[in-house]
């Protein structure tokens, strides 16, 4: 018999009717949680206008900001190109991992539950996790392990910020939401990181090997 526990030494039958009210009511917790993060962030219907103009500016163009950043790293330094290349594409391909995700899981935005009226024109999608969030962050972590553009990915993380603080304030996104696509991006930046770090050992030892008969005769 499969139990759950909710409690130091505390367990019920994972198959019995109050295992099913136990999850709903922890459902219920989480959910209320987030609605209550989400009105204390939002600007809901009497929005403060400067805050809301800021806001609208962010969420929709925040993230071309943090890509101005990021290419511009590239000027001068053709040493960093093919890493900034894959970063980028990697972010890219975060997005379709995102938007994939929010399909599936279908979660409602804000506005199409009435909390708050789309100050941005947005389409009835799935919000969870925030494709946005997903791709600044990732992009953002990237940049962060790599030294010598670290000042680029503290940008592109401000810009992650102010982008993920833009699309709660003006009603496209749950905070939960921005959270998960935080840890998507961190995930897929991890990924990145790893297969970064086998490839310049793999590539090391294939350069030494080949180097190796002319130290030889030398």
């Amino acid at each position: 018999m499969k139990k759950f526990s909710i409690g130091k030494n505390m367990f019920i039958d994972a198959s019995s009717e109050w295992f099913e009210i136990f999850r709903k009511i922890q459902n219920a917790s989480i959910v209320n949680f987030n609605h209550k993060v989400f009105e204390f962030i939002a600007g809901g219907y009497h929005p403060n206008l400067l805050t809301l103009t800021i806001a609208c500016f962010l969420a929709k163009y925040g993230g071309w900001l943090a890509y101005a950043g990021a290419i511009g790293s590239i000027w001068g330094k053709s040493s960093r190109s093919s890493y900034i290349f894959f970063a980028i594409l990697v972010s890219g391909l975060a997005a379709v991992a995102a938007h994939s995700l929010a399909d599936y899981i279908n979660h409602p935005r804000p506005f199409m539950l009435g909390l708050s009226p789309a100050y941005v024109t947005h389409s009835a999608r799935g919000s969870f996790p925030s494709a946005h969030a997903t791709v600044l962050w990732s992009l953002g972590f990237i940049y962060l392990l790599r030294t010598n553009i670290r000042w680029t990915g503290g940008w592109i993380i401000i810009c992650a910020l102010m982008t993920s603080w833009g699309r709660v304030y003006t009603g496209l996104h749950f905070p939960i939401d921005i959270i998960g696509g935080i840890i998507l991006g961190s995930i897929i930046a991890l990924l990145f990181g790893s297969m970064n770090f086998i490839a310049s050992l793999l590539a090391n030892r294939f350069r030494s090997t080949v180097d190796a008969p002319y130290k030889c005769k030398s």
